[in-house]
């Protein structure tokens, strides 16, 4: 199996913050892109969580448009 790398930009206050849940949990970031990747490309589908999060950014940018 080939490996390919995923680069992201984050804040890093949030990257530590986020490090510590996945850390309590026994889990990495390198662990969760995997999931992540496995979950896109088995499902065919974005996660529930990122659904709802899409589907906020939408409902606040009509508003801005409104504005």
């Amino acid at each position: 199996m080939t490996m390919d790398m995923v680069t992201a930009r984050v804040n890093a206050e949030r990257k530590r913050d986020a490090e510590k849940v996945l850390k309590r949990n026994g889990r990495t970031y390198s662990d969760l892109i995997r999931d992540l990747t496995d979950y896109l490309a088995d499902t065919g589908e974005l996660p529930e969580f990122e659904r709802l999060t899409l589907s906020l950014i939408q409902e606040r940018e009509r508003g801005k448009s409104r504005s």
